[in-house]
């Protein structure tokens, strides 16, 4: 009998568990999304970055790093396209810095759909 009831219990945990924590992509580590973009005839690579549950950019040579806000994460595109979400920031980050050199914040940047600010981690 008792070990009868404590295959149920376990059973009975096991499914609450799954219930309660689910597998999901947001429970995941980033994958390091990374490429190349050239800035001011300069080749920069970029890479993802993790922060938490958000997520951010840096670009090398330099290693200039941001946060991007809102989180990504919130956009429903982002899981199924994290690469083009990543060229996309890339570009954004092209075009104000060859407007106006690095800055720690950079507005406006459009990826997804959806507008973003890379700010200091």
């Amino acid at each position: 009998m008792k070990k009868g009831f404590l295959a149920v219990s376990l059973s009975l945990f096991l499914a609450i568990a799954l219930i309660v924590f689910p597998f999901s992509g947001t429970n995941v580590d980033a994958k390091g999304v990374s490429g190349s973009i050239t800035i001011n005839k300069e080749t920069y690579k970029y890479i993802e970055e993790s922060f938490g549950k958000n997520r951010g950019i840096t670009f090398n040579p330099g290693q200039h790093t941001y946060k991007i806000t809102p989180n990504p994460h919130d956009n429903p595109k982002y899981n199924k396209k994290q690469e083009q979400f990543y060229e996309e920031i890339a570009k954004g980050v092209k075009t104000l810095v060859e407007k106006s050199g690095w800055k720690d914040t950079l507005s406006n940047i459009t990826a997804l759909g959806e507008t973003y600010t890379l700010a200091p981690r």
